[in-house]
């Protein structure tokens, strides 16, 4: 490896590809390989510090023939850290696979077969934007939700309590805690650990830290997340998946501040401060048994929500011209005709703020001092979903959301379609035949919910 180089991860289950890579572009590039998501966490030990670009194979294992890996992989580097350029080099059906990698944070994508002066210059290119697009980042908008955001960062800086940040991916719940800690008056540093990029079995060690000998591949003493943040914050992203078996760990740590190594039996400590995030409802996973209610009171103490770019319509525009300025520095910005203006209007953001920086670094990048029109605009969107696959997905997302059974599921959707009809309707008859049901079915449908 050239360590003197920027730190470079190729993923791809071709390893003839992986080595043609490291091998052609480790002169310029501190290069790293693996051949599955899998081995994703021991490169980036090899490699010793997190990379600044990744290039990413969408067919990995054990999903060889579908991007779902690749999808998965492209997601955890950008949580893990969001000024990553992260880009997508697949045989894979180009056009709608690279606009879902984009939505999930990919800054660009490159059709196989291709050589590596190409990836030389998408690279220098994806580095460009990625610079422009963090640059100077504070929470935008000037909407109310916006307003209250900051003026709850500001209440909370300063108190010794946990911040719970709830919200969509790419919402910017990173920027938040960033601007907690940087408000607050802790003197250390804040030290980001993500939750869902680390193997269970890699988890207690990462975190606490571990004495050298303690478990295989452990061959030397390590310090953990935990120690790093000693005096300042630890933010604990998808907070939500962390092993159940570490809970009451990091209960005990946040309750007296000690903590143990693995392999250890002296408690250490630190003086931390923990801001978690997390892109689904805790409550949920305490509902369902999968996390711990009394960790989940404690770390939310004090809450803050994202809101998701969809609500925030008035700021859209501030958005896009704040991100526009930085893409562009001292060259000519990129303008939009009125018929891009309006597919930008309409569009949902699936990846929230983070997609529209992806999206308006791209078009810096690819039409600098150009007017866009709205084809060459949706060419950088996601694809738009059915109202049916809406519903599938809505449905996918509660069944994986609760224990309960198809039955119960199905039974508390009528109980609830019940209560809404009553509360639209003028009179209990209009609301039955609204439901298609007969009035004494949905007074007991409306009693039973109530009771419940």
């Amino acid at each position: 490896m050239n360590a003197a180089g920027e730190p470079l991860l190729v993923v791809d289950d071709d390893r003839l590809i992986v080595e043609l890579l490291c091998d052609t572009l480790g002169d310029e590039f501190d290069v790293i390989g693996a051949a599955s998501r899998s081995e994703v966490p021991e490169a980036l030990r090899q490699l010793g510090r997190r990379p600044r670009y990744a290039l990413v194979d969408l067919g990995l294992p054990p999903h060889t023939n579908g991007p779902q890996e690749g999808f998965a992989l492209v997601r955890e580097l950008v949580a893990t850290d969001p000024e990553c350029a992260v880009v997508v080099v697949s045989g894979q059906d180009e056009l709608e696979h690279g606009k879902v990698a984009r939505t999930l944070g990919a800054i660009d994508f490159i059709a196989k077969p291709c050589d590596p002066d190409r990836i030389r210059e998408v690279l220098q290119s994806a580095r460009q934007a990625v610079d422009a697009g963090t640059g100077s980042r504070q929470l935008q908008g000037n909407s109310p939700a916006m307003i209250r955001l900051r003026n709850q960062i500001r209440q909370f800086a300063n108190a010794s309590y946990p911040v719970l940040i709830e919200g969509e991916s790419g919402t910017g719940k990173e920027l938040v805690a960033r601007q907690l800690h940087r408000a607050s008056r802790r003197d250390g540093r804040l030290v980001a650990f993500n939750c869902a990029a680390v193997p269970a079995t890699l988890f207690e060690a990462a975190l606490f830290g571990a004495r050298r000998g303690s478990y295989t591949g452990a061959t030397a003493d390590s310090e953990g997340f935990f120690a790093a943040a000693d005096g300042g914050s630890l933010l604990l992203d998808e907070v939500g998946e962390l092993p159940a078996d570490l809970q009451p760990k990091l209960l005990r740590a946040l309750e007296t501040g000690e903590f143990y190594r693995v392999g250890e039996t002296r408690a250490r400590t630190a003086d931390v401060r923990i801001i978690a995030a997390t892109n689904r409802p805790l409550a949920a996973a305490v509902a369902r048994g999968g996390f711990r209610e009394d960790l989940y009171h404690r770390l939310g103490v004090l809450t803050l929500t994202t809101p998701p770019l969809r609500t925030l319509a008035a700021d859209l525009l501030l958005l896009l011209e704040h991100f526009r300025r930085q893409a562009a520095g001292s060259a000519a910005a990129f303008k939009l005709t009125e018929p891009a203006q309006r597919l930008l209007d309409e569009y949902s953001f699936p990846g929230n703020v983070r997609e529209l920086r992806n999206i308006v670094a791209r078009l810096q990048v690819l039409h600098p001092g150009e007017e866009i029109t709205a084809a060459e605009l949706a060419e950088q969107l996601a694809p738009r979903s059915s109202g049916q696959e809406r519903m599938i997905e809505l449905a996918a997302r509660r069944l994986a959301d609760s224990d309960d059974d198809l039955h119960d599921l199905q039974n508390a959707d009528r109980r609830v379609y019940a209560m809404a009809a009553r509360r639209v309707c003028k009179s209990d008859a209009a609301a039955a035949r609204r439901l298609g049901i007969d009035v004494t079915e949905l007074r007991e449908l409306c009693a039973s919910q109530a009771e419940g």
